[in-house]
């Protein structure tokens, strides 16, 4: 699809897995189309492969990973909005801006202040979002809805194992 700037507002998002890219692919590119919004969902290499093996992609990343991807996201002069999609539910982001000084408290400020300390990092087309909870998680959150969009997943039953990145 050739995209013309003057016309259409370009969004990559950097996002933390598959599951996110298909989501934005499937539900979010749809309804933004219509609003004349080109989404572009990039999932974050956390592992390049020294073989001929693909480059490992989603997880938990660490912002030493993320920071190159999203300046390499900036240096694209066609897309006016880069975002993000990361769970912030088992982000190791020890090394992200902000962690240190992450406020006791609210789950909410708490997100709120990573993506404001994010946000300063990079240029005002960078519009960080960390999900308070783990994606996978929601798919589950009203199924019927979920079989609607994945119909070839309609009889599938999550096994979460206690953990849920694991549905």
């Amino acid at each position: 699809m050739m995209i013309d700037p003057d016309n259409w507002l370009y969004v990559l998002i950097l996002v933390e897995g598959t599951t996110e890219a298909t989501f934005v692919d499937r539900v979010l590119v749809p309804h933004c189309a219509m609003l004349r919004i080109h989404l572009t969902p990039i999932v974050i290499t956390t592992k390049r492969s020294q073989t001929s093996a693909p480059n490992y992609k989603g997880g938990s990343p660490p912002y030493a990973k993320v920071q190159p991807q999203i300046k390499q996201l900036l240096n694209n002069s066609n897309a006016r909005q880069i975002t993000t999609m990361i769970d912030f539910y088992g982000l190791e982001g020890k090394d992200f801006p902000g962690w240190s000084t992450l406020p006791i408290g609210s789950c909410y400020d708490q997100v709120e202040h990573l993506e404001k300390h994010l946000s300063n990092e990079f240029s005002e087309r960078f519009v960080p979002y960390f999900a308070l909870h783990e994606f996978e998680a929601m798919l589950f959150a009203e199924p019927e809805k979920f079989r609607n969009v994945f119909p070839r997943m309609a009889n599938m039953q999550p096994r979460s194992k206690g953990k849920p990145q694991y549905i």
